[in-house]
């Protein structure tokens, strides 16, 4: 299970590095199926200093991630700010300058994601 979380915040970075979002927060909703077992994305990125093109780019690489697990691809909000509420927050994964917060995770699934935050060199945080 570590592994999918791993991926998922992995990828987000990975595309780090246009456009769709403009705002501070990109909300991705969808799904991808790993090993016969299905995973839901529902993370809201915010941005923390990362440029914008690039942010941009990081959350349309969410959208397409999906879509090579043979899913559709996730649905993208752009929104001027990440939803309160959130179960947990990696910040500064990977040491880039934004946030991840988490919005639908069991309790299984949160613990995994926080051992990826921190794996990723992130700072977990409890929403």
């Amino acid at each position: 299970m570590l592994l999918r979380y791993s991926l998922v915040l992995a990828a987000t970075l990975a595309v780090l590095g246009p456009a769709h979002a403009s705002g501070k927060g990109c909300l991705p909703e969808g799904s991808f199926t790993m090993m016969g077992q299905k995973t839901l994305i529902k993370n809201c990125m915010s941005n923390n200093g990362v440029p914008q093109v690039k942010f941009v780019e990081g959350c349309r690489g969410l959208s397409e991630f999906t879509v090579q697990f043979g899913d559709q691809p996730a649905k993208i909000a752009d929104l001027a700010a990440c939803p309160t509420g959130a179960w947990g927050v990696c910040e500064k994964l990977f040491g880039a300058p934004m946030s991840s917060l988490c919005h639908l995770r069991d309790a299984s699934a949160l613990k995994d994601t926080e051992a990826s935050c921190q794996s990723g060199d992130g700072t977990w945080r409890k929403g």
